[in-house]
């Protein structure tokens, strides 16, 4: 009798560990494609690298269809459903890196203020912002931002209600992403261009 009791709880055991791995990936359909749309339904497709040079499509979902882009835009950690064999996974989206994070400095004047953007006409710059002279920026400032106002001789820190239409600025912050985020924002008596890096 104890004989037959353990052969059965061994077939329990054999079929609660069987079921879950193919309902998982293990039954028809749960290899490893291309993640173009092409390969077999659920298959896992490679996944894009960091931002502007991934080419995979991400998580392939049956043929012309995939889930996220795979190049670095889609939700960061959260889980997709993913058919696969018998049954539906989810998959973890795998965090691509940012993009190279680059400094920008601008010299003009307040053209326009919206709700947690400036926009600047932009008269001098460092490189990264030499393409907009002449032109009108907008950036984004954040909680973190500095408002400074300067006289001949010193500056004094101000509120982001402080900024008008037409004051002369300089400002700086980084390019992530195509985001221009502003580190620090001051209001100048004159613009100098020269020393602008």
């Amino acid at each position: 009798m104890k004989k037959i009791v353990l052969l059965l709880f061994v077939l329990v055991m054999v079929f609660a560990f069987t079921i879950p791995a193919a309902a998982g990936g293990n039954g028809p359909g749960g290899g490893i494609g291309p993640g173009d749309g092409t390969g077999p339904i659920g298959g896992l497709g490679p996944i894009g690298s960091n931002g502007s040079g991934g080419t995979g499509s991400g998580i392939s979902n049956g043929p012309g269809s995939g889930i996220g882009p795979g190049d670095g835009t889609g939700p960061i950690g959260d889980l997709v459903p993913v058919r696969s064999g018998q049954g539906l996974a989810l998959v973890p989206v795998i965090q691509a890196r940012q993009g190279p994070r680059i400094n920008f400095t601008i010299n003009g004047a307040i053209f326009a203020i919206g709700t947690g953007t400036v926009t600047i006409t932009v008269t001098c710059g460092n490189k990264t912002a030499q393409p907009y002279i002449g032109y009108n920026k907008t950036v984004t400032v954040t909680p973190l931002t500095r408002y400074n106002l300067e006289d001949e001789l010193t500056e004094t820190p101000i509120l982001f209600s402080g900024l008008t239409g037409g004051q002369l600025v300089s400002l700086n912050g980084t390019v992530v992403n195509g985001v221009w985020t502003v580190r620090r924002i001051t209001v100048v008596p004159a613009l100098d261009c020269v020393a602008v890096p």
